[in-house]
């Protein structure tokens, strides 16, 4: 019997996109918490929940974040510890990002994601100094 050579299938576009803007937003936290300074187990979270690609990809939208602070702080099943850490983000990253990101929730908008996945390797560049 002939064993079957698997093929390996291409990630898709908007993987691909997720991939590049998660590194996007490690590397402008320079690899650490932005909320404690911890270098361990970094997660990203979106600030303001993504319901179009315009939020989904906007790098402002992005904070790095540790494991623990990330499922425990802001995912918490108690509302009281979800909002402290949702709270504490907005002090973070200050009012007028805040509100600029919430704007963002009620445009609609057309995405190319060849243009994002563009965009985004740009900016990394530019973040990591290339």
């Amino acid at each position: 019997m002939k064993e079957r050579k698997k093929i390996k299938l291409p990630k898709s576009l908007k993987k691909i996109c997720d991939n590049l803007w998660r590194e996007c937003c490690r590397a402008k936290a320079e690899y650490k918490s932005e909320l404690s300074g911890d270098t361990k187990i970094l997660q990203i979270h979106h600030i303001v929940n993504k319901p179009n690609n315009r939020l989904r990809f906007e790098i402002l939208n992005g904070i790095c974040l540790t494991r623990s602070e990330h499922i425990f702080g802001i995912h918490s099943r108690d509302t009281v510890i979800a909002n402290g850490y949702h709270n504490r983000i907005i002090l973070e990253i200050g009012l007028d990002r805040y509100n600029y990101l919430l704007s963002l929730r009620k445009g609609v908008y057309k995405t190319d994601l060849k243009l994002v996945k563009i965009y985004l390797q740009e900016q990394l560049k530019i973040i990591k100094g290339e």
